[in-house]
């Protein structure tokens, strides 16, 4: 992460990457077979199917998440923003997101989780715990939880396709201030931290993937559901590069809250989703220029 000049201003210490969760007791019990790839379309169709035969409540639920979403923008060929402009295609943002209001406007997916808590994030995952959904969209953070906490088969697929597939980047930074009493200290242990061998223990010991070329390339070893892991990590190779220009944009938080706002209001019936795609080019156009 360097500036204009090339200055080091962070170090990226960390991946993560959104993608969906299965319940596999589900999927046995209604007699369906996970696959080993699918599009939007065979997803929704599969995910319903599994909540016919298994008698969940949901076939389909992801976090309340501007960046969750930006999947779906991403898999359609759209992004909110691109570094620091504007970027969002209004039509194809509503073909991406209509499978979804689909379904949340026929009771296979969670439509209150949508309305409640304003814009603020609200995860899926107690949905997904309670196996009431056997297919949750989320990232590659849960799986320690899901290791620890969930009383049943899941396992992790790639993320579904529509004119691209992958997911959708995340991640954190290690940072130093040039102007602190140690700063020295602080610059030796940033270079410590993100050591081969020191970023290798920090990721398999957090379910976080790796942000250095070499464990990259060398693979990594996780001690905990290494084959679900490496999903995620093989459906890094699936997601455009334009995605994190949009996920590491200075204005893409701005854009993800006003992405969310003008999504529960299709979700209330406030507004149609084409119209909301249009408002929310709007918003963003506004928010990037605020920002100089």
């Amino acid at each position: 992460m360097t500036d204009a000049d090339g200055k080091i201003v962070a170090i990226a210490s960390d991946l993560t990457q959104n993608g969906p969760f299965v319940n596999t007791d589900l999927f046995e019990k209604a007699g369906v077979e996970v696959p080993e790839s699918w599009t939007w379309e065979e997803m929704v169709t599969i995910a319903k199917e599994v909540q016919e035969k298994a008698g969940t409540e949901f076939a389909f639920a992801m976090d309340k998440s501007g960046h969750r979403l930006s999947t779906i923008l991403s898999q359609g060929g759209t992004y909110l923003v691109q570094e620091e402009e504007s970027s969002l295609d209004p039509a194809a943002a509503t073909t991406a997101l209509q499978p979804l209001v689909d379904m949340i406007n026929d009771g296979s997916s969670p439509k209150d989780f949508w309305l409640d808590s304003g814009t603020k994030y609200a995860g899926a995952n107690e949905v997904f715990l309670a196996q009431q959904v056997p297919v949750y969209l989320s990232g590659n953070w849960q799986v320690a939880q899901f290791e620890a906490n969930a009383e049943f088969g899941w396992t992790t697929v790639p993320n579904p396709s529509l004119s691209s597939g992958g997911g959708f980047p995340g991640g954190k930074f290690m940072v130093g201030f040039s102007e602190g009493p140690e700063n020295q200290l602080a610059a030796t242990f940033l270079q410590f931290m993100n050591t081969t061998q020191s970023q290798e223990s920090f990721i398999t010991a957090s379910s976080f993937m790796p942000t250095r070329a070499d464990l990259t390339e060398s693979g990594v070893e996780y001690p905990v559901r290494n084959e679900e892991m490496n999903v995620f990590i093989d459906d890094l190779g699936e997601t455009p590069e334009e995605t994190f220009a949009a996920a590491y944009s200075p204005n893409f938080d701005a854009a993800a809250q006003e992405f969310i706002k003008q999504f529960a209001e299709v979700v209330a019936g406030n507004k149609e989703l084409a119209q909301a795609m249009e408002d929310l080019k709007a918003g963003i156009d506004s928010v990037v220029e605020q920002a100089g």
